[in-house]
């Protein structure tokens, strides 16, 4: 070989892109999941163990009288629910008297 084709064959093989190997950046990325899965719940395992106090009484009268508030609450904006229905309810009523419904053959 002559020392001209020896200069193109090495300005040939700089100027090629070099190809990625598939299973290394698969791997790579495989490591950095699981890494980041990791450090996840190395950092948010111990939040768990702090919410110790999670509403609970002790004394059951204290108990009862706050379930009969939440129940309280709960029944008001259920009322509330109901009397909308009901409002609907004459809506369709009034609907219904204005265009009379189509009876189905």
């Amino acid at each position: 070989m002559s020392k001209m084709e020896t200069e193109n064959g090495t300005q040939e093989n700089a100027l090629k892109p070099k190809k990625l190997n598939l299973g290394k950046v698969s791997i790579v990325v495989m490591v950095l999941v699981l890494l980041g899965i990791g450090t996840y719940g190395y950092f948010n395992c111990c939040d768990v163990d702090q919410n110790k106090n999670l509403g609970t009484y002790d004394d059951p009268e204290v108990a009862f009288r706050e379930t009969q508030k939440a129940l309280s609450i709960l029944s008001g904006h259920l009322k509330i629910g109901i009397e909308s229905v009901q409002y609907i309810q004459e809506y369709d009523n009034s609907k219904n008297l204005i265009f009379k419904p189509q009876k189905s053959k």
